[in-house]
């Protein structure tokens, strides 16, 4: 039990602020972040990163990953060591950092990946790929994380390694629920 609470607690800095940024955009909150990252600028005629990759999903992630990053830091230091990974024995806004960025960058790779392919936002390809696209849009933020966690912290491998596919199984159920309420597309 306490090797699956751990593994949770990895888990819990990139589901928590996904959780938050679908709440912030459902209620149309800081809409002045509403900044497009790429600012229009185009490359080979495309956009680089899209309209829905916005100032507003930086702030927010971040924001959200230090605060969970903290929150797992004083449990971790208030007696539940023994149920938090090590990890988060750490600087909460060190760990957040690596967390929040690392997600937003795989989330930024796939978007440029898209546009440049003619792929719009949110879309799937009808093509022979549809499956491994499906599979990137859903896990490419999570797979930057958990190779930035084992790059950059002294987590265990087996540890970070199943809250990824945790994290992707996840990711995927969301994604599925979220749709069977109308809430995505």
């Amino acid at each position: 039990m306490d090797e699956l609470s751990k593994i949770l607690s990895l888990i819990l800095p990139i589901l928590m602020p996904g959780l938050a940024l679908i709440a912030v955009l459902k209620l149309k909150l800081l809409t002045s972040l509403d900044i497009p990252l790429d600012l229009g600028i185009t490359l080979n005629g495309k956009r680089i990163f899209g309209e829905n990759k916005t100032l507003k999903g930086v702030f927010v992630m971040m924001f959200a990953a230090t605060l969970v990053s903290s929150a797992l830091y004083f449990s971790y230091w208030s007696g539940y060591a023994l149920y938090i990974s090590p990890v988060f024995s750490k600087s909460p806004i060190l760990i957040g950092t690596i967390y929040s960025f690392s997600y937003i960058l795989g989330e930024l790779i796939n978007s440029f990946v898209k546009r440049q392919l003619n792929i719009s936002s949110g879309k799937i390809t009808l093509s022979k790929f549809r499956n491994l696209q499906e599979f990137f849009d859903l896990s490419d933020g999570i797979i930057v994380a958990v190779i930035s966690l084992l790059y950059f912290t002294t987590a265990s491998v087996n540890q970070v390694l199943t809250a990824g596919f945790i994290g992707i199984f996840l990711h995927y159920g969301t994604d599925l629920f979220m749709k069977r309420l109308r809430l995505k597309h």
